[in-house]
């Protein structure tokens, strides 16, 4: 059920993040609800599950956005797993406050990472302060769409029988 429900949300999350526009004030960065279910997986459950969230999510996204080639996001979204995986051996990635943190920081971090391999292959040109603006766009909205993610999934697992009640962290 753990995989059904893992497709479920990331089709969800791919065309909600497809549709929604970019708060114009936060430098036009779309919603990473992609970020929020990858960093759910990578933190709650097993590496694997994280791991493979973020193959599939960084490939939508790929899909989903042409002047991307496709396996780009992919390695993004590899490393933020990794990174939340890594940050809730140490932190207790139940709490909301770890949570957003994770994702504010991953969110910035997917930015730039994404951004480093476009320049590199000549893609894109954004100037420094523009890449500012949307590495902290990325962090505002990574640490909100972390944690509304989090607690929707958490809730959608219990309700599906994955998790035990102990495991469904309070959240917010």
């Amino acid at each position: 059920m753990t995989w059904l429900i893992m497709v479920f949300i990331l089709g969800l999350a791919v065309l909600a993040q497809a549709v929604a526009p970019g708060p114009v004030w936060l430098g036009q960065v779309r919603f990473p609800w992609l970020m929020g279910v990858v960093l759910y997986y990578a933190m709650d459950r097993q590496l694997y599950h994280g791991l493979l969230a973020a193959l599939m999510a960084g490939l939508l996204q790929d899909a989903m956005t042409p002047f991307i080639p496709m396996g780009y996001s992919a390695l993004c979204f590899m490393a933020a797993a990794l990174a939340g995986w890594g940050v809730s051996r140490f932190i207790a990635s139940g709490s909301a406050a770890a949570r957003m943190l994770t994702g504010g920081f991953t969110g910035g971090g997917l930015i730039v990472g994404l951004y480093l391999l476009l320049v590199r292959r000549g893609l894109v040109e954004v100037g420094f302060w523009m890449l500012a603006w949307k590495v902290f766009g990325g962090m505002v909205l990574g640490a909100l769409c972390t944690v509304i993610m989090g607690w929707l999934l958490a809730r959608l697992d219990k309700l599906a029988g994955n998790l035990e009640m102990e495991q469904v962290y309070d959240g917010i």
